[in-house]
């Protein structure tokens, strides 16, 4: 034991066995009837003590905002505890209640111990910790040691007022486990403890200002430059220097600090002074008095007291009385440290020349009368005033007059119960919320990954809230968490959500909520496209989509968990799929908050694009229009409207343009180029040709505007330029429009057509033709040459040119670099070999320059020319690139070593998604397996081809492992992409039998045979998890291990056939059937909201 090494850690779920093995009588006798994964979802704080070697639970403490007592009613303790007891001080801020401790007996006394020091270290705030027991209970041998019984102030043996037992009440203080710092004023001798901490954190001030700086700072001391010390058993163990000399012009120009008055001070007599003429000058300036403000010059603490940051400013503020903020500038790119979470960010206006983020607090954060309770009609001029000039203001009020009417919705809109809590300090309005109970809650779980943090079984549908609205004052944003946690605490709920809009709905409207960085996003899940002919066995209509929103959530878990926040300036070029892709991996990060993500786009995100809106172009199905809204990024990421057309790498900036042609610069601390490659733009003819681009949607929606306005009035000749599924695309885009086969010329240069499969270039050919559609086959564009208003081809056969009269050209050939983004790159000295030169880590030659997609290639000396981020799965190459930024920049992400990542080239396993509706109105689906320019279907395997007229053209190959490498669509009927998708990479034994069937004539059509409800399991978003159990209980379980063995020995020994048989005798008798079976139907009962069309043995 003695060289053992412990550690407290957060208590995880895993842990629930753990700890239900610890529990003893004596543990219910103090804390009733125990269920360890009840306590541990329900927890506020759940701390663990575990072996570091094995990581075995040796004790565990849970801890609650409310008294365990059962008479004690959690909305109301804190006044029954002021009733009944003499602690004056006790609040719902400062205090929590242990519900259930235990420990191994031999670790009890250290593990209890340990377990509250990391408590009190986790809440900084927190001052007392109780234990509720009914009378006589005699508390554990440790609890004894760290908890004091507290007297009541009612005489012995009565009962307090009401229903309430009389209850023991015991205490453990601070002061006992992580006592608040000795906060003094800072003298010579301290630079002696000090500079070796200091050295700990940087050498580059004793490089710059010589060896003994420290005491010289400190011995310099004046009234406007003050040192404060952290002293701890006579040493110091940290500093503080201030200084109330600052530049609060430069600040203001380069910061919104109105919420925080500007750091000025309000002068009363110049504010009744103020002319009634607004033009002679602005009230502001009248409002505008000195400085109000204390600057943070250096700041240092020993790492084992940084929880304890917060008592430099009591003292600060008790020196300088007459000032009401604390400020702190720090560099965007270095990592926050504990102190300046209690700190308010201040946000960079348009155009700051500033290199540094700014932190403001207030002294009143400081007061212990921050507090939370219902509203009142006391109260409605104090919401009025903290909500003026807030979006959305009115919606808020409403609400409120609602509430305080009848706490409830008018009948006729669903008499919803409404609850209205205000936060108080010093008897002012800072803060109001609004919830009603979450009435969706199937819905949400049905659509939103929100089992990732909650545990449904444990929860009452009453036990969730739906939030509209959270206003906070600025100065209190440290106390937003404490807010949420007090609406569920009050409201008797467990969870809350809040629903980002991308347009406000009129009945019952949202307000952006201030508190949605102290909550975490959820995840949208891939939905099931049922089938047709369901009936009663069709999913609930409570579970269709109705408005699309992202959600934002929170818990009683995550009320003390800190989320970490990334500074740096990460800008990313470009709003392809890829970096799509990597904004959404870092934004749903549920510890992280990247506060200066930004995306430079010439026309910035496709938010408001409708579903349809992709027809005119292929679309590789990585994000369908209406997934933006559910993903929310808008509200996380700064969007640029201009084109990147400079690189600066030695001030790390790059120049944009926007639309109207002016430059301005966009500072980073790590650039990100995803803009992939566009169709170049050839030459224009002549002067009566219009040329257009179509690299993009907005792009496409333009050129059909344009069409529809302008060339069906007086129609031409429209050539189509390209031997892309783009090509093909746009020539039905043109078609529906309107515009007449006949004017429509598609020019296939030489090459391989984009389809890779005769069967379905012949079909597509032959609608063409239908069309009235001219196709020139093997004719390339000459560039510079023209005849009148011809434009001239020429024949890759034999030479021959062909002249054909052009009003429109749409060239859509082979993409390439962007020529403003490739000048970009290579100006900025940027190694550029055909493509943009990146290492395995999507590094390039400068290591704050990252790159991916298809505008990259990967470095020679891989010796890999074909492996090319071009023929991968653009989201898959995205989380990839999210992966190797999250190594770098969260600080809790194990440290990869990029010399041996670097090595070998990333493995890409998603497929690559085409689809596309084609001239005729076929739909086209084309799903593959990553390939570096393999021909198609190369190796061995089967193929599966159906052709019917009702369903189209359907070609499946199976490899030889037996799973779905490649698909392809012809149809009339839309497919539904996502259903198909998820059939990729499965065996076919999970089609149902799929090769043998189709050999025994039993499929006729594979596009109605993968559309039968039996298919519904396996495209079920959870569907992989189910997969993974049974192959983990299978290898992991003895059983699994010996017939494993078995059959490795009977296939090295026998034939197959003999073999096969034997097999399955074995494992019919095995238990290894049964646990598959019990897994197969507890997903089937999990799911059955979504899955209602199984027959399951609940229901038989």
């Amino acid at each position: 034991m003695e060289n053992e090494t412990f550690v407290a850690r957060r208590t995880e779920s895993g842990d629930a066995s753990d700890i239900a093995k610890l529990v003893k009588k004596s543990t219910e006798a103090i804390f009733g009837r125990i269920n360890a994964e009840y306590i541990i979802e329900k927890a506020n704080l759940a701390i663990s003590l575990a072996s570091a070697a094995k990581n075995e639970v040796l004790g565990h403490m849970a801890f609650l905002d409310y008294p365990s007592a059962n008479g004690v009613d959690p909305t109301t303790w804190e006044h029954w505890l002021r009733n009944h007891y003499a602690l004056p001080g006790v609040s719902p801020l400062n205090s929590l209640f242990v519900h259930l401790f235990v420990a191994k007996d031999a670790y009890q006394q250290g593990a209890c111990k340990e377990m509250l020091r990391n408590t009190f270290m986790a809440a900084p705030l927190l001052q007392y910790v109780f234990i509720t027991v009914s009378p006589g209970t005699k508390l554990v041998p440790a609890l004894e040691d760290n908890f004091t019984a507290v007297l009541g102030n009612i005489p012995s043996g009565n009962t307090p007022s009401g229903n309430t037992p009389s209850l023991d009440l015991y205490v453990s203080h601070r002061h006992q486990h992580f006592p608040q710092l000795h906060i003094r004023l800072g003298r010579v001798e301290d630079s002696d403890d000090l500079t070796p901490i200091l050295k700990r954190h940087t050498s580059d001030l004793s490089q710059m200002y010589g060896e003994h700086f420290m005491a010289e700072m400190i011995e310099s001391q004046d009234s406007d430059h003050i040192t404060f010390v952290a002293e701890v058993a006579g040493r110091a163990v940290g500093f503080l220097t201030v200084t109330t000399e600052m530049d609060l012009t430069v600040l203001d120009k380069c910061f919104d600090l109105k919420p925080f008055h500007h750091l000025r001070k309000a002068l009363p007599e110049l504010l009744k002074a103020t002319p009634t003429e607004p033009s002679q000058t602005t009230p502001t300036e009248f409002l505008m008095g000195p400085s109000n403000a204390i600057g943070i010059q250096m700041f240092c603490l020993d790492e084992q007291y940084e929880m304890r940051s917060l008592d430099f400013l009591k003292q600060v503020f008790t020196l300088f009385v007459g000032y009401d903020f604390i400020i702190l500038l720090q560099s965007y790119n270095l990592p926050e440290f504990p102190l300046l979470s209690y700190f308010s960010r201040a946000t960079p206006t348009v155009g700051s020349t500033l290199d540094q983020e700014l932190f403001i607090f207030h002294k009143c954060a400081l007061l212990q009368s921050f507090s939370i309770r219902y509203a009142t009609n006391a109260d409605v001029l104090g919401v009025e005033n903290l909500i003026k000039g807030l979006e959305g203001q009115e919606g808020l009020l409403c609400d409120l007059k609602k509430y305080l009417h009848a706490f409830r919705d008018p009948i006729q809109e669903g008499a919803y119960p409404l609850c209205v809590l205000v936060c108080v300090c010093a008897e002012q309005v800072v803060g109001v919320a609004i919830v009603r109970t979450e009435e969706d809650i199937d819905f949400i779980r049905a659509h939103y990954n929100i089992e990732d943090f909650v545990y449904f079984n444990y929860h009452h549908p009453s036990e969730h809230s739906h939030l509209h609205h959270f206003v906070l004052n600025p100065v209190f944003s440290m106390h937003a968490k404490f807010f949420l946690k007090e609406v569920m605490r009050l409201t008797r709920t467990d969870c809350v959500y809040y629903p980002l809009l991308q347009e406000q709905s009129k009945h019952r409207p949202h307000t952006v909520i201030s508190a949605l960085s102290e909550m975490v996003p959820i995840r949208p899940r891939r939905q099931i496209e049922y089938p047709g002919g369901l009936g009663n066995h069709a999913p609930s209509s409570r579970l269709h989509q109705r408005e699309t929103f992202a959600l934002y959530h929170s818990n009683r878990k995550l009320s003390f968990e800190p989320k970490l926040s990334i500074n740096a300036r990460l800008v990313v070029v470009g709003a392809s799929d890829t970096a799509v892709s990597l904004i959404e991996s870092l934004v749903f990060c549920p510890h992280l908050n990247f506060n200066n993500l930004t995306l430079v786009s010439t026309d910035g995100m496709p938010w408001g694009l409708e579903d349809d809106s992709y027809l005119s172009l292929p679309h590789s199905c990585c994000y369908m229009p209406h997934m933006y809204s559910l993903l929310g990024l808008h509200a996380r990421v700064n969007v640029v409207k201009a084109t990147m057309v400079a690189i600066d790498r030695s001030q790390k900036c790059i120049i944009v343009e926007d639309s109207d042609g002016a430059q301005f610069t966009v500072n980073y601390d790590f650039l990100f180029l995803l803009m992939g490659v566009q169709y170049p733009v050839p030459q224009k003819p002549h002067n009566t040709c219009q040329i257009f681009s179509v690299n993009n949607e907005y792009e496409a929606s333009h050129f059909l505007s344009w069409a529809q306005k302008e060339f069906l009035q007086f129609p031409g000749n429209a050539v189509v330029y390209g031997a892309t599924l783009t090509a093909f695309t746009v020539v039905q885009a043109m078609l529906s429009t309107g515009i007449s086969g006949h004017h429509i010329h598609l020019v296939l240069p030489p090459g391989h057509t984009p389809f890779n499969n005769p069967s379905v270039e012949e079909r597509v050919t032959r609608v063409l033709v239908e069309m009235g559609v001219a196709m020139h086959h093997g004719y390339t564009l000459i560039q510079g040459k023209r005849e009148g208003t011809s434009l001239l081809l020429e024949a890759a056969a034999d030479g021959s040119l062909l002249n054909l009269s052009c009003e429109i050209l749409v060239c859509v050939d082979r993409k390439t670099v962007a020529h403003k983004g490739f000048k970009a790159m290579n100006d900025a000295c940027l190694v550029f070999d055909e493509r943009l030169v990146i290492n395995a880590t999507n590094h390039t030659n400068d290591p704050f320059i990252f790159a991916a997609g298809p505008v990259t290639k990967f470095s020679r000396h891989y010796r890999a020319d074909g492996w090319s981020h071009a023929n991968f799965n653009s989201k898959e190459v995205g989380k990839k690139l999210a992966n190797v930024v999250l190594s770098e920049l969260d600080p809790l992400a194990v440290p990869v070593d990029h010399y041996t990542h670097d090595l070998l080239l990333p493995k890409f396993d998603s497929p690559v998604v085409q689809c596309a509706m084609l001239p005729g109105g076929l739909w086209y689906l084309h799903i593959e397996k990553p390939n570096i320019g393999e021909q198609l279907d190369a190796g061995k395997g089967q193929v599966f081809v159906t052709d019917t007229a009702a369903n189209g053209y359907f070609r499946l190959y199976i490899n030889q492992y037996s799973q779905v490498e490649t698909m392809t669509i012809l149809s009339s009927m839309k497919p539904e992409v996502c259903n198909f998708q998820c059939l990729y990479g499965l065996h076919e034994k999970y089609l149902n039998n799929l090769a043998s069937r189709f050999v025994e004539g039993l499929i006729p059509d594979l596009f109605s045979y993968l559309h039968e409800p039996w298919v519904c399991a396996l495209i079920h978003d959870r569907f992989g998890d189910l997969v993974d159990e049974i192959r983990g209980q299978t290898s992991s379980s003895l059983d699994g291990a010996i017939y494993k063995e078995q059959v490795q020995k009977t296939l090295e020994d026998q034939d197959l056939h003999k073999a096969r048989s034997m097999l399955v005798a074995q494992f019919e008798t095995s238990t290894i059937k049964t646990r598959i079976r019990t897994s197969l139907f507890n997903f089937l009962q999990y799911n059955s909201y979504h899955l209602p069309m199984y027959a399951r043995p609940d229901i038989m």
